[in-house]
């Protein structure tokens, strides 16, 4: 299990700090998550790297149209967003 947050470091809301929580259970055999880890923070930061550059590319569309066109169907992306609109602090 992760989680991730991402909390704005400007008025602007265009730099932001990136903090992550991963859970992972401790394998049966002594040692073994010693020789996982490396794997498992390659395939982590991997992520978080994409999930970056979606953030920019999505904040670039977003300046450059104006508004946010992006037609989202994930019901958990949808609600969240709503969270955001309602409880978010205006830029201006």
């Amino acid at each position: 299990m992760s989680t991730s947050r991402w909390t704005p470091e400007d008025k602007v809301q265009r730099i932001n700090h990136t903090f992550c929580m991963i859970m992972i259970e401790k394998p049966p055999i002594p040692g073994l998550i010693h020789l996982l880890w490396p794997f498992i923070v390659w395939f982590t930061e991997g992520i978080f790297r994409e999930d970056r550059r979606i953030v920019e590319l999505e904040q670039k569309a977003h300046d450059r149209q104006g508004a946010d066109w992006n037609q989202e169907i994930f019901p958990v992306i949808l609600d969240l967003r709503e969270l955001l609109v309602r409880g978010g602090v205006p830029t201006s």
